[in-house]
C-alpha cells in the first residue's frame, strides 16, 4: 500500500502544472511525501528507480522547460489532448480534489506541448484546498486509475505538431470521427485483383508463410507456352506429331485468355480421360501403389477433332503442372457440372440480401415514369412527382409496414447504387469556364436589351393529386407546364397541357415557342424596328436544340422580319430566373388538392400577386411543322470529328432566311454549313394542326386512373370517363 501512495504522489507530483508559488509548494509537498515513503518502504531496486524519477523532477521544479509534463487544472483543460469519452472525476473525499468531465466532441483538443492520454479516469488537485492534506487523503485517492504502474507508460507521451509517427495523436484524430460505411468493392481489393490476374495466366503474387501469416511475397511468372514433346509419331495410338505449333498457340491463348477458372475445369475434366489403373509397377507391393487411375490426354486438332497425346504434350501446351490436372479430375466426379458451380471458394453469403429484396420490391411496385430530358438517350425510369425529395420518399417506405425492411443506412446505400459519374481534369475546368461564359453573356444581354428571356419546363405534374396513400401506387395523367420569364419586365407566361393534348416532341414545343413570339411578343413592339429577341434556355436536345426548333424559329424571323437569338447554358449550370416561377408555383401546390389538370390553371395564375399569364393547351393547338423545313440539319459540321448539334452554345436566326451559330460564347457568329432550301414563310394560323384527335393513354393508367376517380367528387369523374386509351 506504501509503494502505491509513493507512486501515486510522484504521479501527482509529475504532473502538476507549475503556475506560480502555491503550486511549486504543492509539488515540494508532494516530492517530501513520496520521498519518505520510499525511504522507508520500498526495496533497493525500486528505490534507486524512484529516487531518480524524483531527481528528474526536482530538476524539472528548478528549471522549467516547455518539456515539463503537465495535468490541467480547469483553467488549462484546454490545451490538453484526451481519449473519447474520457472522464476527470472526483472521489469522495474533501474539496481539495475537482472534478472535470470531458464530452467526445471537445476531446481531441491537442496542447501546445504535450498531449495526455488519459485510461479511463482522471482526478486532479486543486491547490485552493492544499491546507486539508494529509495522508489519508492521499491513499484513497487513485489518481489515475486503470492505467500502467510504469513511469514510462506510452499514455503521457510527449506531443509534436509536426511528428508523422505520433501513434497516439493519431489514434486521437482518427477517433473524433466515425468512418461512414460504404458500399464494398471488392474489385478494388488488391487480392481480388492478384486473383483476376491468377487466371488469366499473367504475373502475380503468391502466399508465403512468413512470421506465422501468410503474405503476397512469392512472385509467380507468367503462363507461358512451352516446348513440344519429343514425339514424333503420328500413327498409333498417341499421335503428338499431328498437332502443330500453331494450333498448341491457339489453344494456348484460348484456354487462358478467353475461358474462365470454371470453364479451365471444364475443358480439362473433358479432354483428360481417366480410367483404373490395369497393373502396378511394384510387382511385389501391389497393395501399396497409391496410384487407383490412369489419364489419357486429348487436345483438339485444326479440323475439329481430337487426337490423343501424352502428359509432355498436354500440359505443355496448355501450361499447367500435374498436380493441377489430378486436383480438378478428383474435384469434377461428372460432366455434368456447369462452371459457376466449380469454385472451391463459395462466394460469403450476402447479409444483406433480405434487405436489398425488400427495397427492390418496393422501388418495383412504385409508378414510373420516363426521362424528363433525355428519353432518347437514357433507359432510366424516374418515379413520380408525389415525393419531393428522399426523405418523404423514405418515410413513405416505412409506413408501408415491413418489419423486414432496411433501416436508413441501408437505404440510402441502395440509392448510391443508381448514379455514378467521374470526369477528368481537364474537362472539368474547360466545364467551369464554358459555365462563367454563359453567365457572363446572359448579364451583358440583359443590359444591353430589352427583349431578353428564359425559358424551361416545370417537372411533371400529376392529375389527380391527393395524399391519400392508395394513390401513391397507381399511375396518374402526367401535366406539363412551360414557362418563359422576361427578363427586363419581370411578366412570366404559363403553358399549361396534359399528355391527352400533346406530347413532349419538337413540334409541340416548337408551337408554343413561335405562339408566343407572334402573340405574346410582337405585339407589344409592333412599332419597333430592328426587333431581336434573346432567348436562354437548357440544352435539352428534343426540346430546344434540334433542326425542327431552328426551322421554326427561322420561319418566325423570315415572316416577321425580326432577329431570333437562342442561347444555351452549360449542362449543370442551367440556373435561370424562370426557375422563379417554377418555385412559386410548387410553393402554391403545396398541401392542395388536385382533382382534374385544369385545376393547375388557377393554382399557376394566383402563385403571385402580378397573375402569370397562362394559356391551357388542347390538342388543337399545336402544329406540325415537317412543311417548314429549310434545313436538314444544324449540325456545324458534316465529317467525322466535326462539332456535333451538343456542342452548339448560341444560333441566330436572321430575316434573310440564314442561320448562324457559336460553339463558344466569345467566338464571332458563322454561317452554319449546311445547304438550305427555299421555303415559304406562314403565320401561325396557317399551318396544319399536328394531332386530329386526342392522344391515347396506356391501358394500365386508364385502368388505374378509374380505380383513382372513386375516391373524387362526383363531379370530376367524368373527366376520367371521357379519357382516350388503348
Amino acid at each position: 500500500m506504501a509503494s502505491d501512495r509513493a507512486r501515486k504522489l510522484i504521479s501527482l507530483a509529475l504532473n502538476t502544472e507549475q503556475h506560480g508559488d502555491s503550486l511549486t509548494t504543492r509539488q515540494e509537498i508532494l516530492l517530501n511525501k513520496g520521498n519518505t515513503i520510499i525511504n522507508n518502504n520500498f526495496d533497493p531496486d525500486q528505490n534507486s528507480r524512484y529516487t531518480n524519477t524524483l531527481n528528474n523532477v526536482i530538476n524539472m521544479m528548478d528549471n522549467p522547460t516547455e518539456s515539463s509534463l503537465n495535468v490541467p487544472l480547469e483553467d488549462y483543460i484546454e490545451h490538453y489532448s484526451l481519449v473519447e469519452n474520457a472522464q476527470i472525476e472526483i472521489v469522495d473525499v474533501p474539496d481539495f480534489f475537482t472534478t472535470f468531465d470531458v464530452p467526445s466532441e471537445n476531446a481531441n483538443i491537442i496542447s501546445n506541448t504535450h498531449s495526455l492520454k488519459i485510461c479511463d479516469t482522471v482526478r486532479v488537485y486543486d491547490p485552493s484546498m492544499r491546507e486539508n492534506f494529509n495522508d489519508t487523503y492521499i491513499e484513497n485517492c487513485d489518481l489515475i486509475s486503470n492505467c500502467s504502474d510504469n513511469f514510462g507508460d506510452p499514455k503521457l507521451v510527449p506531443y509534436s505538431s509536426s511528428s508523422e509517427n505520433d501513434s497516439d495523436t493519431s489514434l486521437l484524430e482518427k477517433s473524433k470521427f466515425r468512418k461512414r460505411r460504404t458500399q464494398v468493392n471488392k474489385n478494388t481489393w488488391f487480392a481480388e485483383k492478384n486473383k483476376k490476374l491468377r487466371e488469366k495466366g499473367s504475373q502475380y503474387y503468391g502466399k508465403i508463410k512468413k512470421n506465422s501469416k501468410w503474405v503476397y511475397e512469392s512472385l509467380r511468372e507468367p503462363k507461358r507456352l512451352k516446348d513440344r514433346c519429343k514425339c514424333s509419331r503420328k500413327t498409333g495410338i498417341i499421335k503428338c506429331g499431328i498437332i502443330k505449333d500453331e494450333e498448341r498457340m491457339k489453344l494456348f491463348n484460348q484456354f487462358w485468355k478467353i475461358y474462365t477458372w470454371g470453364e479451365k475445369k471444364i475443358f480439362v475434366n473433358g479432354t483428360v480421360q481417366s480410367a483404373p489403373t490395369k497393373r502396378h509397377r511394384d510387382r511385389k507391393l501391389s497393395d501399396s501403389s497409391r496410384r487407383a487411375q490412369s489419364f489419357k490426354y486429348n487436345l483438339k486438332t485444326a479440323d475439329g477433332s481430337y487426337v490423343r497425346v501424352c502428359k509432355t504434350m498436354y500440359l505443355n501446351t496448355l501450361g499447367i503442372g500435374r498436380m493441377t490436372v489430378i486436383a480438378w479430375k478428383d474435384r469434377i466426379k461428372d460432366n455434368t457440372c456447369i462452371p459457376s458451380q466449380l469454385r472451391v471458394n463459395r462466394d460469403r453469403v450476402n447479409p444483406f440480401v433480405n434487405r436489398q429484396k425488400s427495397m427492390t420490391d418496393f422501388f418495383d411496385s412504385l409508378p414510373t415514369m420516363e426521362s424528363h430530358y433525355c428519353r432518347a438517350s437514357s433507359s432510366k425510369k424516374y418515379l413520380q412527382t408525389d415525393w419531393k425529395t428522399k426523405m418523404d420518399l423514405y418515410k413513405f417506405y416505412v409506413l408501408t409496414g415491413d418489419l423486414t425492411g432496411a433501416n436508413r443506412t441501408s437505404y440510402n446505400r441502395y440509392l448510391k447504387l443508381l448514379s455514378a459519374g467521374t470526369m477528368e481534369e481537364h474537362d472539368y475546368q474547360l466545364h467551369v469556364l464554358k459555365k462563367e461564359e454563359a453567365r457572363k453573356e446572359k448579364q451583358t444581354d440583359k443590359a444591353n436589351n430589352s427583349l431578353v428571356f428564359t425559358v424551361d419546363l416545370q417537372a411533371v405534374l400529376m392529375a389527380p393529386k391527393s395524399n391519400v396513400s392508395t394513390l401513391y401506387y397507381k399511375t396518374k395523367l402526367q401535366v406539363h407546364n412551360l414557362c418563359f420569364y422576361n427578363n427586363i419586365s419581370k411578366d412570366g407566361y404559363c403553358f399549361v397541357w396534359n399528355e391527352t393534348e400533346g406530347g413532349l416532341n419538337a413540334d409541340e414545343f416548337a408551337s408554343i415557342w413561335t405562339y408566343f413570339i407572334e402573340k405574346k411578343i410582337l405585339p407589344k413592339v409592333e412599332n419597333k424596328t430592328d426587333i431581336r429577341i434573346i432567348i436562354y434556355s437548357d440544352g435539352c436536345g428534343y426540346q430546344n436544340r434540334n433542326v425542327t426548333m431552328s426551322n421554326a424559329l427561322l420561319n418566325m424571323a423570315v415572316k416577321n422580319e425580326i432577329t431570333i437569338e437562342q442561347k444555351y447554358l452549360e449542362v449543370g449550370h442551367t440556373q435561370m430566373e424562370v426557375d422563379a416561377m417554377h418555385s412559386l408555383i410548387e410553393r402554391r401546390m403545396r398541401n392542395r388538392i388536385i382533382n382534374v389538370p385544369a385545376h393547375y390553371v388557377q393554382i399557376i395564375e394566383s402563385a403571385r400577386t402580378n397573375p402569370f399569364d397562362v394559356k391551357y393547351l388542347e390538342h388543337t393547338f399545336f402544329k406540325d411543322f415537317r412543311n417548314i423545313s429549310s434545313y436538314k440539319s444544324i449540325r456545324p459540321g458534316r465529317s467525322s470529328g466535326d462539332p456535333k448539334v451538343t456542342d452548339i452554345r448560341a444560333l441566330m436566326y436572321s430575316s434573310s432566311g440564314e442561320i448562324s451559330y457559336k460553339l463558344r460564347f466569345e467566338e464571332p457568329w458563322m454561317l452554319l454549313p449546311q445547304r438550305k432550301s427555299p421555303f415559304s414563310a406562314k403565320s401561325f394560323e396557317e399551318m396544319q394542326n399536328l394531332h386530329q384527335t386526342r392522344l391515347k393513354i396506356k391501358a394500365r393508367k386508364y385502368d388505374d386512373l378509374q380505380q383513382i376517380k372513386e375516391v373524387l367528387p362526383a363531379d370530376f369523374r367524368e373527366f376520367y370517363n371521357n379519357l382516350p386509351y388503348d
